[in-house]
């Protein structure tokens, strides 16, 4: 994992890392300490690091607005398409064509930290 002062923290492979569950390895070092954190705060601890990296998420999605990026559609889910860009960005957008397996230029009209939304360009 590697630390990006703009980014915040992202894997070996330079892509965001979500804080989903947070433990410690049974064979690690750690295992060995004595566990006296609270629930109640290592809960807390949690809730923090995901409301930060909920608004890290979204800056870095904000700066795709009125960008146009290639999308790989992968199926149709409520209506729309959904594809994912080179960086792994999750991007829906409507479009009447068959665009399965296709890559789609799509330039970003809405952007949220988990989701993007635009239009199909050509």
């Amino acid at each position: 994992m590697t630390e990006n002062r703009h980014t915040g923290p992202r894997n070996a492979g330079g892509f965001p890392i979500q804080f989903s569950r947070l433990r410690r390895v049974r064979d690690s070092p750690a295992a060995r300490l004595p566990d006296d954190v609270p629930a109640e705060e290592k809960e807390q601890r949690r809730s923090l690091l995901e409301k930060l990296q909920t608004q890290i998420a979204g800056e870095i999605n904000a700066s795709l607005l009125g960008q146009t990026v290639e999308v790989l559609v992968e199926e149709r889910q409520r209506g729309r398409w959904k594809g994912r860009t080179v960086t792994n960005k999750l991007v829906f957008f409507e479009d009447t064509a068959e665009r399965r397996g296709h890559l789609v230029p799509v330039q970003i009209t809405w952007t949220g930290p988990w989701s993007l939304v635009g239009q199909a360009v050509g």
